[in-house]
C-alpha cells in the first residue's frame, strides 16, 4: 500500500477515534452515577484568575450518586459551587464538614447529590444520549465523506490490490468506530433505564408505605368508634 495512502488511513482513524473519545465525554456528562471526570469542564474564578477544579480541589467518590470535593483552601468554596453550578445546574449541593484527625478545626468540603433518573429526567437524559449519538453520526459521515475523496486521489494509478486492500482497511475503521459508538449509546441508555427502574421501586415502596400508614390510621379510627356493648 503507498505511503500516501497509509497516511490517509492513520489520519482518518485518528479522526473516528476522536469523535468517539469526545461522545463518551458528552455521555458521561448527562450523569447518572458520580463521575468524577464529570467536573473537568468547570472552571473556577478565583482572584481573578481562572483555574481547572484539580487545581484547587480534590475530588472524591462518597458513593455511586455522589461526590465530595474537597477545596484546598476554605475561601475556594464559594466559588468552586458557584463555578460547578454553571456546568451542573441539576447537581444538588450541600455544605459538609469532616473532623480532621489529631486537629481540632473541621474541615468544610461541598456534597454532589446526582439527581435521581424519574420521569422527567429519563426523557430529558434519553434526549440527550439520542441528540449527541445523531451528531457523531453526523460526524462520521463526514469524515467519510472526506477521506474517501483523499483516498481515491491517492489510489490513482493503484493497482488493484493495492485498492481493495485501502477499501477493505477504510471501512474497517468505520465499522470499528461505528460498533464502539453503539455499545457507548447502549451502555448509556441501560444505565440510564437501570436508575429509572430504580426510582419506581423507590416510588412504589413509598406509595406501599403510605397505603399501609393510611389503612393503620382507618383501623385505629374504626376501633375508637365501636360503641361499647351493654349485656345487661
Amino acid at each position: 500500500m503507498k505511503l500516501e495512502v497509509q497516511m490517509q488511513l492513520k489520519e482518518y482513524d485518528s479522526v473516528l477515534s476522536g469523535y468517539t473519545l469526545l461522545l463518551a465525554f458528552r455521555l458521561m456528562n448527562l450523569c447518572v452515577k458520580a463521575e468524577p471526570a464529570s467536573l473537568l469542564p468547570v472552571v473556577v474564578l478565583f482572584n481573578g484568575n481562572e483555574k481547572k477544579i484539580e487545581e484547587v480541589a480534590n475530588v472524591g467518590i462518597k458513593a455511586d450518586d455522589q461526590l465530595d470535593v474537597y477545596p484546598f483552601h476554605e475561601d475556594l468554596i464559594i466559588p468552586i459551587g458557584k463555578a460547578i453550578l454553571d456546568v451542573h445546574p441539576e447537581f444538588k449541593q450541600s455544605l459538609e464538614t469532616a473532623k480532621i484527625p489529631k486537629h481540632e478545626k473541621e474541615l468544610k468540603f461541598i456534597r454532589l447529590t446526582m439527581p435521581e433518573v424519574d420521569d422527567a429526567r429519563r426523557k430529558v437524559l434519553l434526549e440527550g444520549v439520542d441528540t449527541f449519538h445523531d451528531a457523531t453520526k453526523g460526524q462520521f459521515d463526514a469524515a467519510k465523506a472526506k477521506y474517501n475523496i483523499r483516498i481515491e486521489k491517492e489510489l490513482y494509478n493503484a493497482t488493484k490490490d493495492e485498492i481493495e486492500e485501502a477499501k477493505n482497511r477504510f471501512d474497517e475503521l468505520y465499522d470499528q468506530y461505528s460498533k464502539s459508538v453503539d455499545k457507548t449509546v447502549g451502555d448509556k441508555k441501560t444505565e440510564i433505564e437501570e436508575a429509572y427502574k430504580l426510582w419506581q421501586q423507590k416510588k412504589l415502596e413509598k406509595q406501599k408505605e403510605m397505603q399501609e400508614k393510611m389503612a393503620a390510621a382507618g383501623e385505629g379510627v374504626k376501633s375508637k368508634m365501636k360503641l361499647p356493648i351493654d349485656n345487661g
